[in-house]
């Protein structure tokens, strides 16, 4: 059986991809998926979220999505291990890979899926980590992708560009007509009139696009600095310990935990 393969993207940064990617990638550990998560951010903010420390000589993504496909290795020989997670790593170099994909004649937007071929039936859940763009990484990641989660921030400019992904999403199904839209995600959520705005601007944009109200996924993630705290230790809320802050943490623990169940239910 295939892994549910979910691309995390939204072209607007800030918005919480990779805080979702990582906790609930370690959700869907605790819950007993085997999960892998691939790091296709230049910034390589989940990788090191999850502790990893990319060394000199140490393959990453790049290696194995260059551009020269005689040099390219294989995905099984970069993956690293935390918190039960399997992590295809990036690094600083994998910013080079828009333009070297991108002067390639043919395939470009395949390489990803291709490189993913061989281990799918390893993995119940495979979370592809994007960019903050529309550029040929993110492009990768949707070709490849069963489903997609859009992250949006409570933030006035936060549903602005949803119009234009989503748009790519459709464009992307002419190639990938498995590709789903798993659901928008709320993040950093709190009691306030500009959260009731954006939840209702995003609401009106599916029904715009003549898409379902219940692309809305019904677990909100609120704001909490706990988020903020455990990437700098390394890890994922659930590896995250601070005993004047156990309750906060249990809080975020059982947001994800919920986000997974429901997560879940929506790609059966």
């Amino acid at each position: 059986m295939s892994a549910t393969i979910i691309a995390i993207a939204n072209q607007k940064g800030g918005v919480g991809k990779t805080t979702t990617t990582v906790n609930l990638a370690a959700a869907l550990v605790e819950a007993g998926r085997r999960v892998l998560v691939i790091d296709l951010d230049p910034q390589a903010n989940a990788t090191a979220n999850l502790g990893i420390v990319v060394d000199q000589g140490q393959a990453t993504t790049y290696e194995v999505l260059q551009r020269e496909k005689a040099r390219r290795l294989p995905l099984a020989d970069v993956l690293l291990e935390c918190e039960g997670i399997h992590v295809a790593p990036a690094s600083i170099d994998i910013a080079g890979l828009e333009i070297d994909l991108a002067s390639m004649m043919f395939g470009k937007e395949r390489v990803l899926r291709d490189a993913l071929a061989p281990l799918v039936a390893e993995y119940d859940v495979v979370l592809l980590d994007c960019p903050p763009s529309l550029g040929i990484l993110t492009v990768n990641a949707l070709v490849a992708a069963s489903h997609v989660l859009v992250p949006v921030q409570m933030g006035v400019w936060s549903v602005s560009g949803m119009g234009k992904l989503l748009t790519t999403i459709s464009e992307v199904r002419e190639s990938n007509s498995r590709l789903q839209l798993l659901g928008i995600l709320l993040t950093m959520v709190e009691k306030s009139q500009l959260s009731s705005f954006v939840r209702e601007e995003a609401q009106r944009l599916l029904a715009v696009l003549e898409l379902p109200s219940d692309l809305i996924i019904s677990v909100e993630i609120q704001r909490a600095v706990v988020f903020g705290e455990a990437p700098v230790g390394g890890t994922s809320i659930y590896g995250y310990s601070n005993p004047d802050k156990a309750a906060s943490i249990e809080r975020a623990r059982e947001s994800y935990r919920q986000l997974a169940e429901e997560v879940l239910r929506r790609v059966q």
